[in-house]
């Protein structure tokens, strides 16, 4: 299984995080001497959402999560957010939006749980087993959450995720909300760019990582090697960097371009042939790879 994520999606889960103290890797622009993504104004990402886009209006969960109903501070949090690869799940948390509960919180509710498979324009072609959540206590002093969430197939296609709050014991629901999701299949697309295909000496240099793919891929730290071609074949350079910062940076998802870097070419570098190159992680696979990127250094 494997999860993708909108940028709202991935905001309501700082939040989450957050509530309950744990570390969080801040986004990659706010390491201290790491140039921000607008430093690579070329950088791509690949959209795999447009079809959702296109889909009619439904009464979606509120931005920020926050529900009008029942308890303070009670929120729905996406799980998954709208791009899921392959067989996977969908649903929210439902919780409080709160670091520390201290006493029981509760309700006696029902929540019932629809999920269906949509043609182009939105229409229901087929329909997958729901289920009914009872939900009394949402959280106390122990924990703090209730999942509300269905198994999805790894059948590619646009899917409508419905869940509909009602009380114990009655049959209408006092509120409905739905929210799209599309299932994608695992590919790996993966790219190391340079900014420009020549440099000189002494000049900066940008590269970075587009995921043109819809696997989720991990940059692995902030090591990269800078190497040149010569007689023997491709060779570390003198001059590539020793970075021993093991520090986990924020996973690529379908269609994410990060790891915005820049490195100077050194004076003393000699025309020819150079590239960078960087190991990444791949979901579903114990074994790294190695994106490269070359270009060419001429003489000043």
């Amino acid at each position: 299984m494997e999860l993708g994520h909108t940028k709202t999606s991935l905001a309501l889960a700082f939040v989450f995080l957050s509530l309950f103290g744990l570390g969080v890797m801040a986004p990659e622009a706010s390491l201290a001497g790491v140039p921000p993504i607008d430093q690579c104004p070329e950088a791509r990402e690949t959209s795999y959402e447009p079809p959702i886009a296109k889909l009619p209006a439904i009464p979606n969960v509120p931005p920020s999560g926050d529900l009008p109903f029942g308890p303070p501070r009670l929120s729905l949090i996406s799980l998954e957010g709208q791009i899921i690869v392959g067989r996977g799940s969908f649903g929210y948390e439902l919780l409080l939006k709160q670091r520390r509960v201290e006493r029981r919180v509760s309700v006696d509710w029902l929540v019932d749980l629809r999920l269906s498979r949509l043609n182009s324009k939105g229409m229901a072609i087929q329909s997958y087993p729901g289920g009914t959540r009872v939900v009394e206590t949402i959280a106390n002093k122990e924990f703090n959450g209730q999942r509300l969430a269905l198994p999805t197939s790894g059948k590619p296609g646009l899917y409508l995720f419905e869940l509909a709050f009602r009380k114990r014991g009655e049959r209408s629901s006092f509120k409905t909300y739905a929210q799209y999701f599309r299932v994608v299949r695992p590919v790996l697309d993966a790219h190391l760019i340079v900014g420009r295909p020549i440099a000189r000496p002494g000049e900066l240099i940008p590269f970075w990582i587009e995921n043109r793919g819809t696997k989720t891929i991990d940059p692995e730290g902030e090591g990269f090697v800078f190497e040149r071609y010569t007689a023997s074949g491709w060779e570390r350079d003198p001059a590539s960097p020793e970075i021993f910062k093991r520090i986990r940076l924020l996973p690529l998802y379908a269609g994410e371009a990060g790891f915005c870097r820049s490195f100077t070419i050194p004076t003393s570098t000699p025309p020819g042939r150079y590239r960078f190159s960087k190991r990444i992680g791949v979901s579903g696979s114990s074994s790294p790879r190695t994106l490269r990127a070359e270009f060419e250094v001429q003489a000043p």
